[in-house]
């Protein structure tokens, strides 16, 4: 049912239905039965298409809500590498200090006697082996074996255990050194 003469024959057939041949009829109902389904296919083509753009919607949706919360995964990593770096600052300055004063009590330590620097680190590190204690004071074996001995000859400043007394601490207070 193409131009002008289709719809002749349309107008035709509505009017005088009867009057049609057969081979018109046919041709008309073939007609109409494209038409009618060219008018089904592009409905239908309006539902996949709706379909898809809903499916797409969806997706869309899916993949915001992904994006949303990998934005808020990278926003909780980002402050807690800023509170990391925060304690970091604050350990490396806790630590410069610490370091300072480990100097300045080397500093002090060593314009002292062997004798009040080995019972000073005993003081501190009461399980120290004699290797230890040479290590961390700074002199020989036999010097730290020589001032053990005496102390606990002595008998004032080490009890039996090894273990630095209350006199030992005083003294060592005085000097600065406990």
């Amino acid at each position: 049912m193409d131009g002008y003469g289709g719809r002749k024959l349309l107008c035709f057939a509505i009017q005088f239905p009867r009057q049609l041949s057969a081979a018109h009829r046919m041709k008309l109902t073939s007609d109409i039965q494209d038409k009618v389904m060219d008018i089904f296919g592009g409905i239908e083509k309006l539902i996949n298409e709706h379909g898809s753009a809903a499916i797409l919607k969806e997706r869309l949706d899916l993949v915001a809500d992904k994006y949303a919360d990998l934005e808020q995964k990278l926003s909780d990593s980002t402050l807690k590498q800023k509170d990391i770096e925060i304690e970091k600052k604050n350990l490396e300055l806790e630590n410069l200090k610490l370091q300072e004063r480990i100097r300045a009590l080397e500093k002090k330590l060593s314009n002292h006697h062997p004798a009040d620097r080995i019972l000073s680190f005993i003081c501190y590190n009461q399980d120290a082996s004699e290797a230890e204690i040479a290590d961390g004071v700074g002199v020989a074996i036999a010097t730290v074996r020589h001032w053990l001995d005496f102390y606990k000859k002595q008998g004032k400043m080490l009890d039996e255990n090894d273990q630095v007394t209350g006199e030992a601490i005083h003294y060592l207070s005085n000097k600065g050194l406990a």
